[in-house]
């Protein structure tokens, strides 16, 4: 008897320990992605890579990061032979393969996430031949390289998230000032707190990453003309961040031209510029990019402004990190805008052309 009531106990333990494994299992057996921020290898015979197909889709894919005082590739490209493709390298977080064969029917291509590792990015291109592989990369290139840079931003603002890495009081200070969301991580702290302007920033040695934050009341669509948030940019700059000289201040660098998008941040719409910025009266300068979010319902316009001084090193890496908090600006009643644009959105307008007056 005793050994049933055992039995019966080990049997149980079992049954739990396997419905535990089952629905953990992903987890658990899932290997963490290896590689280093921004890398991707791409998984092509030698002769493949080095071909004409090879140089266009490595031509693309390393293209320079806009908008960087000096070139650095969008992502750094390794090449790995099919058979060097082992254990080792599937670990990789980002990954594109490459088959040709002249036995494929179907061109395709096919977007994976978590296939080895977590968290992952895999890309396979399959084509019937050179030509076709080319006509194919092509057409998908930009959708491509958008996977693979969502992902590494992904990564980031995941990471930015966790309790562990994030500055509770940066982002607790503007969810007091601006009623506002933002992921910091560790190591950011305030450095300027006016009315209507804040700087956060973490200082290393030879580095520094910055935030601004601003708000203004929002009037018109002209506001975000490109024109037009360079020049309030400018004028908070101006006014806020000196440099270290006597009367020397952060400006936007006018010699190049600023690049702009107009995009939706968490269902908002926004407007990214990204350019150069530099110190009247000094030396000192460095990439910058900067998100403007219109909020419906305080009918004004939050501006987050990110920058990085690094005369020595790569700026690439040390600029998403900064892009990725940006990125994580968000409004805690987004439900209730939300329901403001759906509103907007579903009054009926009569556009036919009446005359007026009578004439």
């Amino acid at each position: 008897m005793k050994n049933k009531k055992t039995l019966h106990l080990i049997t149980l333990l079992c049954l739990i320990l396997g419905f535990t494994s089952c629905k953990d299992s992903g987890k658990k057996l899932m290997k963490n992605a290896t590689g280093k921020p921004g890398s991707l290898i791409v998984v092509v015979p030698d002769k493949l890579w080095e071909s004409q197909a090879g140089k266009e889709i490595r031509s693309f894919l390393a293209q320079p990061v806009p908008s960087l005082p000096q070139d650095e590739p969008m992502l750094d490209v390794i090449n790995i032979p099919i058979e060097g493709f082992t254990d080792i390298f599937k670990t990789t977080r980002n990954i594109l393969m490459v088959q040709v064969n002249s036995q494929i029917k179907k061109e395709q291509v096919i977007y994976s996430k978590d296939l080895w590792s977590s968290p992952q990015t895999v890309v396979r291109i399959k084509a019937s031949s050179q030509e076709a592989l080319i006509a194919l990369f092509h057409k998908h290139e930009k959708k491509i390289l958008s996977y693979y840079l969502s992902a590494e931003n992904k990564i980031l603002m995941d990471t930015y998230k966790k309790n562990t890495f994030r500055d509770k009081a940066a982002g607790n200070h503007l969810l007091e000032k601006f009623n506002i969301n933002m992921n910091f991580p560790k190591g950011f702290s305030i450095a300027l707190d006016k009315p209507n302007f804040s700087w956060i920033r973490f200082e290393a040695r030879e580095t520094s990453q910055g935030v601004f934050v601003w708000s203004m009341p929002y009037e018109n669509e002209d506001q975000f003309q490109v024109e037009n948030l360079i020049a309030v940019r400018d004028s908070m700059l101006k006014t806020y961040v000196e440099g270290p000289a006597p009367k020397s201040y952060m400006a936007t660098v006018k010699d190049i031209k600023t690049l702009n998008r107009t995009f939706k941040q968490n269902n908002n719409y926004a407007v990214e510029l990204r350019g150069l910025w530099k110190v009247e009266g000094d030396f000192m300068g460095g990439p910058w990019v900067s998100i403007s979010v219109l909020d419906v319902i305080k009918k004004r316009i939050i501006t987050v402004d990110g920058y990085i001084y690094s005369p020595k090193y790569d700026k690439r890496n040390l600029l998403r990190q900064v892009e990725a908090t940006l990125r994580s600006v968000s409004f805690p009643y987004q439900k209730d805008i939300d329901k403001a644009n759906k509103k907007i959105e579903s009054i009926p307008m009569d556009i036919t052309v009446k005359p007026s007056n009578g004439k």
